[in-house]
């Protein structure tokens, strides 16, 4: 018997939802005073957990089943004539691993981006200490990659290692740039690094239908989607 049949997990309580205004959330979290290994971790990633500071959690709303946990079989991935003009647009910028810590440059770009992209909800305005909590604490062999031209920070990938692949915690990068579509452009780089590792899978959150945010991680095609416990192939 898998230990993970007897972990705790308690459900929240009910709040508003951060993606579908109509819709009320509530999530299914590990017990926080549990120690779970990172070979359990990468189980509860392949069920749709997802890791946010020290918590563990998945969505488990009473009236809502839109959130569908997606991943990218690496191998299969063949760039778009939209991701290679991404790849030819930022051919200068330099990925380097770093390890986790709190570091002024990358909250300064943190706090930016958040300002800029999230300042009507609940991340704004950003703080040092939220910062912490969220992407620096907590770590199950998360990996920072720094994105840099001409030695100018311009973006951070957060990662775990999983058993089976990669899990994009958060990305967060110059908003000015818009031109040069550097989200798009660290998920490729992630598709890269994932495939670098030999694991076969690269895990980048939920997908929710109605959520205009989410509809950017629809063009990584083909997906895995999960489904009533079953990982699904979408190509279309």
């Amino acid at each position: 018997m898998s230990r993970l049949q007897s972990v705790k997990f308690f459900l929240t309580e009910t709040e508003a939802c951060s993606y579908l205004p109509k819709e009320k959330a509530s999530f299914l979290v590990v017990d926080p005073t549990e120690k779970i290994s990172a070979s359990e971790y990468s189980q509860l990633s392949q069920s749709g957990f997802r890791r946010s500071g020290k918590t563990i959690y998945r969505p488990q709303c009473k009236s809502c089943d839109q959130c569908i946990p997606i991943r990218i079989p690496v191998a299969n991935f063949v760039p778009k004539r939209r991701h290679r003009r991404v790849l030819r647009k930022n051919s200068q910028v330099s990925v380097s691993k770093v390890n986790p810590s709190f570091s002024f440059e990358h909250f300064s770009l943190y706090s930016k981006y958040i300002n800029n992209r999230h300042h009507s909800d609940d991340m704004a305005p950003s703080s040092s200490a939220q910062y912490r909590d969220f992407l620096v604490e907590g770590k199950q062999g998360t990996s920072f990659y720094e994105y840099r031209e001409d030695d100018v920070l311009l973006a951070v990938s957060v990662t775990d290692s999983l058993n089976d692949g990669v899990s994009a915690i958060y990305n967060f990068y110059e908003p000015t740039l818009s031109s040069r579509a550097l989200g798009i452009f660290m998920i490729l780089s992630l598709i890269r690094e994932t495939s670098k590792q030999n694991k076969r899978f690269l895990y980048i959150g939920y997908w929710i239908n109605e959520c205009k945010k989410m509809s950017y991680k629809n063009q990584f095609k083909p997906l895995e989607k999960l489904v009533n416990r079953k990982w699904i192939r979408d190509e279309a």
